[in-house]
């Protein structure tokens, strides 16, 4: 922890000085330490934007907001020295603990202003001993796929424990002994949210969570590469909505400490499974021509819920996805590269986001990103997501564009059958899965149709005796296709084949010969 001691000693330092000046000087540098603080973390974003572009890119906020502190304290200290030239006596008892009270308050802000300077910096994970999220070095076996010869035995080192795709585990959270860095962002965020230091918006709104932020960026990015881009790394922004993806593990399994999941992966009824077609500039990649990051390079920032208990977070992708068909899933620290030597190319994020605050629309009308929804590449570049259409599943097709770069697999076992992506059958029968409801000429049904098969079923016809009962169901695979169901409905041990086509999500029209078409709507 040799972060953390030095500023527990630099704050000391602070506090005996102000011990000696005595309380009324203290109490003034408490109060212009304070200022200074909030207005550099304020002003610092706006500064390296607008006056330092890309240049010092990977350097340039954490020297703003040192430099913006001291001047901010420098230029305040002055004028009121200059305006109050003396000093106001107390009882020496109040005047000394008085004295270092205020020190120690403007020791907390001034060591508060240092650790998120050091957080800011291109370094490791772990900066000098200390991780915003608990890490761990282990020894893994490299397999022979990756060394071409044999298996070597190596390290990980500042690993993230939790290794589930998109997410910090809040159980591995850690702070300083003296959480210096939480105190000026908590204040930064309370006073901008309608306080006297909302300008623009809150800082909520951007930084949902800023500490976190800032340990993410450091995630799964060579010691070398850049941390951050330029405002001009991204060249176009897409996004699409996906029903079911295959899942793998981008990762060799050896070096996990526990496997991923790679079963299909669809969304509940309330999330919404996104995919951002990222397309990068030159300027994104390194001088070997390859844009280098990692899931936590990225992140989509969004409203979660609403109402009152609407909340902004910081939504990390699960996986990137390959031919527009397979999920290949990292956790937030996986090393990932684009090859982008002879062309613009880039990566499809797949994010699992919360429909309710994110997205607008449905129901007929085209579904739209809710306001002020942005993504966010390495720090710097944004691009305004407000207002942009999600196309649909159909729209979504591989580009020779997206080109990230896998690692080279083992052979599958002779005589073994290659691994099939999603068929639409696939994708459509786990859009089927579900409560159903509707009414038709000839009354109402309603049918829950269940993953393993099964199904219930309350039909209520317009005359005669309501039935309620159970059956069975299966796809008919050969008569599927893109964009229509086919399925056979077992109902008390007669089979009956069902035509299935979905307007959207949530609405479907089903035709059974001799029947009327029954329009239902997803209630679950």
């Amino acid at each position: 922890m040799i972060l953390t001691t030095i500023i527990v000693v630099l704050v000391l330092a602070i506090t005996f000085f102000h011990y000696t000046q005595g309380f009324f000087s203290a109490t003034i540098s408490a109060m212009l330490a304070i200022l200074s603080a909030l207005l550099a973390f304020s002003l610092h974003e706006k500064v390296v934007e607008g006056f330092l572009g890309g240049r010092f890119s990977d350097a340039a906020h954490g020297m703003a907001l040192g430099v913006l502190f001291a001047v901010f304290y420098f230029v305040l200290r002055v004028a009121f020295d200059s305006m109050v030239p003396g000093n106001v006596r107390f009882p020496v008892i109040v005047d000394k603990i008085g004295g270092g009270a205020m020190g120690l308050i403007a020791g907390l802000f001034a060591g508060g202003i240092v650790a998120i300077m050091a957080q800011y910096m291109p370094l490791m994970p772990s900066v000098a001993g200390y991780a915003r999220y608990s890490v761990d070095t282990h020894t893994v076996t490299v397999p022979s796929e990756a060394t071409g010869s044999r298996a070597l035995d190596s390290e990980t080192w500042d690993k993230v424990k939790s290794e589930k795709p998109g997410q910090l585990d809040p159980t591995d959270k850690q702070s300083m002994v003296l959480p210096m860095d939480d105190l000026v962002v908590n204040t930064v965020s309370r006073l901008s949210d309608g306080g006297s230091l909302g300008w623009d918006q809150p800082l909520a709104k951007s930084h949902p969570d800023f500490l976190q932020e800032l340990f993410a960026q450091r995630l799964g990015v060579q010691t070398k590469a850049p941390r951050v881009a330029t405002k001009d790394a991204l060249s176009s922004v897409e996004l699409y909505r996906v029903d079911l993806l295959a899942r793998k593990d981008h990762e060799y399994k050896e070096l996990r400490e526990r496997p991923l999941d790679t079963s299909p992966l669809k969304p509940t009824p309330n999330q919404v499974l996104v995919v951002a077609r990222l397309v990068f500039t030159k300027s994104a990649a390194d001088k070997d021509g390859l844009v280098k990051f990692s899931p936590g390079s990225v992140r989509l920032v969004a409203r979660r819920g609403s109402g009152a208990g609407a909340e902004w977070v910081d939504y990390y992708p699960i996986g990137t996805v390959d031919n527009a068909q397979i999920l290949y899933a990292s956790s937030i620290d996986d090393f990932l590269f684009v090859d982008s030597k002879s062309a613009d190319r880039g990566a499809d994020f797949a994010f699992l986001v919360d429909k309710n605050g994110f997205a607008e629309g449905g129901q007929g009308a085209p579904l739209v990103v809710a306001p002020d929804t942005f993504i966010e590449f390495k720090r710097m570049a944004r691009h305004d997501l407000s207002g942009t259409q999600i196309k649909g599943p159909d729209k979504y097709k591989a580009s020779d564009k997206i080109l990230v770069l896998r690692k080279k697999q083992a052979a599958p076992p002779e005589g073994a059958a290659p691994q099939a992506s999603a068929s639409p059958a696939d994708t459509l029968k786990a859009k089927l899965v579900g409560n159903w409801a509707g009414t038709s000429d000839a009354g109402q049904l309603a049918i829950d149709f269940k993953a393993d098969g099964s199904l219930t079923f309350n039909n209520t016809p317009k005359a005669g005796v309501p039935q309620v009962g159970q059956g069975t169901w299966v796809v008919v695979p050969e008569k599927t296709t893109a964009d229509t169901l086919v399925i056979t409905r077992t109902v008390n041990g007669t089979p009956a084949e069902n035509t299935i086509k979905f307007t959207d999500d949530n609405n479907l029209t089903l035709t059974a010969a001799g029947r009327p078409p029954l329009q239902l709507q997803k209630r679950s």
